[in-house]
């Protein structure tokens, strides 16, 4: 890998400036809908990764940029639910070498022009910011012949519509997408330790706004009234409201659309005979922490992504039960399971392959990640070091190789898709 001691280095140096712009990146923040709770964590987090990225990259190899000239760049669309947390992604790109072009955000401008201040510092010639429209820069990025790969952080109905411009133009077009996220807890899972772990990741990650965050939970019919209970007490002493305070844990949603789209879920729900265990309210922005029983498939909430502090809880008698409704999504992202006897069984039933690989089609039913007795938070370092993927509409590849368009799904490390190996 090209000069990997340097960037390493160079990649620490970032770490202490995201950590030097701590208050101003909290208080960016704060105006673009972050918890100071949330928000100090994730720059925490963040700056801890980055410090130990070496645990990131030891998949990559020996690789070189996939930038061959000056001119030549990777473009990245980066999402409005975190700021700080990008700065995992960047990392990827420019372990290897690559120059990036990155396109924040709307939401959070603020946030981004005081990150790449930190970038720029430490990377001059390697980082830019373009704060344009996202279909003006998708629509560049696409047309520019010095763009060597895309990548998007979106929502999949937007990213739908770039393929034939992507297949015309012959790019490589990586995208991220949403996750509608399912977590099995079998019958002889600790019931109370399961809710514990799927409160903390649901409700304790930036408000419920995280695409790798468990969504729906079935749960086994003879533990499923224990696994209610605590989650409801958990949720009842979540602190909900003034974002600045510190001890809020629960704030105004980032995205007015994404609230709009909640806000859908709960009539189609109410209508159809859902009941809420907990919550339900929405006051402008700020959606209370909601809890759903008496729900089935015929529900919006149960396949849409819920970009917010909701969860849809359903009981189920058999494995083969839970496993067809977790496999009954659009969304392939990743999927929790607690138990121990068949545990085994439903993670061989879900899991996807282990990278990358050329499909015929979306395949639906398939997670990227699948993990047991654990969440799928711990995956987040992961991620941070641009290891990302899933099935179905989470998240794909566009390419065109020796003539070929391909599609691909599956786990994939941004760093060995956007490099080449060294000869």
């Amino acid at each position: 890998m090209e000069n990997l001691e340097e960037n390493l280095e160079k990649i620490s140096k970032v770490a202490d400036g995201i950590l030097e712009k701590k208050g101003e990146l909290i208080e960016a923040d704060l105006n673009a809908g972050f918890t100071l709770k949330n928000s100090s964590a994730v720059i925490e987090g963040v700056a801890y990764a980055l410090k130990n990225f070496w645990k990131c990259v030891d998949y990559i190899g020996q690789r070189k940029s996939i930038c061959s000239t000056r001119d030549e760049e990777v473009a990245m669309v980066l999402p409005y639910n975190t700021t700080t947390g990008v700065s995992g992604p960047i990392a990827s790109q420019l372990i290897v070498g690559n120059n990036v072009v990155i396109r924040p955000s709307s939401t959070s401008v603020e946030s981004y022009r005081i990150l790449e201040s930190v970038w720029k510092r430490v990377y001059p010639e390697k980082v830019r910011v373009e704060y344009t429209k996202a279909k003006e820069f998708m629509t560049w990025a696409i047309q520019e012949p010095n763009v060597k790969v895309i990548i998007l952080f979106g929502h999949d109905s937007m990213a739908m519509g770039y393929k034939e411009a992507v297949q015309r133009a012959g790019k490589k077009f990586m995208f991220e997408g949403p996750g509608k996220n399912p977590a099995i807890v079998l019958e002889d899972a600790d019931p109370k330790a399961a809710a514990e772990d799927l409160f903390n990741l649901r409700f304790g990650m930036n408000s419920g706004q995280v695409c790798i965050s468990p969504g729906r939970f079935y749960v086994h019919e003879d533990i499923f009234e224990q696994f209610l209970d605590t989650l409801i007490q958990a949720t009842k002493r979540l602190v909900v409201g003034d974002p600045r305070d510190p001890q809020t844990e629960i704030g105004p949603i980032g995205s007015e659309a994404a609230v709009r789209y909640i806000e859908e879920q709960f009539k189609d729900a109410w209508a159809k005979g859902a009941k809420t265990a907990q919550g339900g309210r929405i006051e402008g922005r700020l959606v209370h922490p909601t809890i759903w029983v008496n729900v089935d498939h015929n529900m919006l909430g149960m396949h849409n992504e819920s970009f917010g502090p909701v969860i849809w809880i359903m009981p189920f008698r058999t494995v083969e039960e839970a496993i067809s409704l977790a496999k009954d999504n659009k969304y392939g992202l990743g999927a929790s399971i607690f138990g121990k006897k068949d545990a085994a069984k439903v993670q061989s039933a879900l899991k996807g392959e282990e990278y990358l690989h050329e499909v015929e089609d979306f395949v639906f039913g398939k997670f990227g990640t699948v993990v047991v007795n654990t969440h799928l938070g711990e995956g987040l370092f992961r991620m941070l070091g641009g290891l990302l993927g899933g099935y179905g509409y989470s998240g794909w590849v566009w390419e065109t190789e020796n003539g070929k368009f391909k599609l691909k799904q599956g786990i994939k490390a941004l760093a060995l898709e956007t490099s080449v190996k060294m000869e």
